[in-house]
């Protein structure tokens, strides 16, 4: 798990976000279950070029659930959309 800290000015508010990365197989879930319980948001990151990579954000997100992330406010980024082989549609 890569984990950083960013604070952000919103006005007169600070926010302080805990970044943390969460890839890895299911011998990491011991380590990322941890995690899912305080969390507030999610940013689910798939790679524009992979079906499969697409397809995995559903799980994610249920793992999350699961382990006590259950408020998420959930963005979903595409990565790597300057790739000439693309298998999701902007619509997807």
């Amino acid at each position: 798990v890569d984990y950083g800290v960013k604070g952000l000015q919103f006005g007169d508010m600070h926010v302080r976000a805990n970044l943390f990365d969460f890839a890895g197989g299911d011998h990491y879930l011991e380590v990322r279950n941890e995690f899912y319980k305080d969390a507030q948001g999610c940013i689910l990151v798939y790679d524009a070029s992979s079906r499969a990579s697409f397809e995995l954000l559903e799980g994610w997100l249920e793992e999350a659930m699961k382990y006590g992330a259950h408020a998420l406010q959930t963005v979903v980024v595409a990565n790597k959309t300057d790739s000439l082989h693309q298998e999701v549609t902007h619509e997807e």
